[in-house]
């Protein structure tokens, strides 16, 4: 439990010397983000991860390569061999990707800040990963919906589960895709906008499982394929007519840096909704039924 005084505590250790004053980011008393003197941005661990934290990995290389993309990394707090926080600068005003992409959707902005988050990225655990595990994750998450959604959502699943499957098939090719270490949890609230230059943050977000699989390389195309979906799901429930230009603005612009299969990025958009549909089931959740309706977005 974060306590009042803590944040300031911390990070004046770490930093060696002494920080007063602090603010959480909401009245909210679980609310995990503290701004400390003004200057200093924390964000708490939902519980502690074992160090080293991959998040932790991937903000001191991003850091290492020169990337400006993201807040300027501080430093972590660790407790006991686990890290409990993460620290960076705080940027003052600015505003998350929920925000403003419903008054300003730029998805070319977006496309090429994740194109230059994989460039920076590219060189770390560089590798290849079959196209084949992610349908085999994906078909096993339909089944797991298949089994226990229930009501008008079983229905709707049971409905579409053949396309669903249709439009995985991209990833049935007997292939290996270009890999490297990604964001792993990159949506709209992950992007900060600050004086018109896009920030990516969120890289120590997530559950453990989140945390421990962005140790492994996966195709960046997850990545584009997650931020697609978010951009999906803010402008549908805001200004629907505006969805498909602006998802295609932001593959269009990726693209300009990296080369994007548009079929498997199709599929892994699918495969990302199953997954959140998976994670929502057996709640009553509107998540549940936001990813499945996304689903049927998809696939019609």
């Amino acid at each position: 439990m974060v306590v009042p005084g803590m944040s300031a505590a911390w990070v004046s250790q770490l930093l060696g010397r002494d920080l007063a004053g602090e603010r959480p980011l909401s009245d909210d008393p679980a609310e995990r983000h503290v701004v400390v003197a003004d200057e200093f941005f924390v964000t708490w661990m939902t519980a502690p991860v074992p160090a080293p934290h991959s998040g932790v990995e991937l903000l001191e290389y991003l850091t290492a390569q020169g990337f400006e993309g993201v807040p300027t990394f501080v430093g972590a707090l660790e407790h006991d061999d686990h890290v409990v926080a993460t620290v960076h600068r705080f940027v003052a005003d600015a505003s998350d990707g929920r925000r403003w992409i419903a008054g300003a959707p730029d998805g070319a902005a977006l496309g090429s800040t994740t194109a230059a988050l994989h460039t920076a990225l590219a060189g770390l655990r560089r590798s290849a990963i079959a196209a084949r595990s992610y349908r085999a994750h994906a078909v096993d998450d339909l089944h797991h919906l298949e089994r226990f959604s229930d009501g008008d959502d079983a229905n709707t699943v049971a409905a579409i589960s053949p396309t669903v499957l249709e439009a995985l098939d991209p990833l049935r090719e007997d292939r290996l895709l270009p890999a490297h270490c990604v964001h792993g949890c990159l949506d709209l609230g992950h992007v900060l906008r600050h004086d018109g230059q896009l920030l990516v943050t969120g890289f120590a977000a997530g559950t453990r499982a989140d945390v421990d699989e962005r140790t492994l390389p996966q195709t960046p195309l997850v990545d584009l394929a997650a931020l697609s979906q978010s951009v999906d799901h803010v402008l549908h429930s805001t200004d629907p007519a505006m969805v498909a230009a602006t998802v295609d603005a932001l593959v269009d612009s990726y693209g300009d840096q990296h080369s994007v299969d548009r079929p498997v990025l199709h599929s892994l958009r699918v495969a990302h909704e199953l997954r959140a549909a998976r994670r929502a089931s057996g709640h009553a959740s509107a998540d549940l039924s936001g990813a499945i309706a996304a689903l049927c977005r998809l696939i019609e």
